[in-house]
């Protein structure tokens, strides 16, 4: 965006990036802004022995909970 003053600034909101730390026994998720700023988070306990695919549907599962949640859905839309 530019202001009025020819100034140039960033919308926050514009983009956001979801990153997943796969533990053993557990799943953290971080949802960052573009000023890394922390717009959600959680954590999921999952088997010890989770496998690749079982990952990918955690992490699907997640980004369909984030679609559904209200406070959150006023500020993006999530795209998978």
């Amino acid at each position: 965006m530019t202001s009025a003053s020819g100034s140039v600034s960033i919308n926050l909101e514009a983009a956001y990036f979801l990153g997943v730390e796969i533990g053993v026994g557990v799943m953290r998720f971080a949802l960052l802004d573009l000023a890394s700023d922390t717009v959600s988070s959680g954590e999921k306990i999952v088997v010890r022995n989770l496998s690749p695919q079982g990952a990918a549907g955690i992490i699907a599962d997640h980004l369909a909970g984030l679609e559904h949640n209200a406070r959150l859905t006023a500020r993006f839309t999530v795209s998978v």
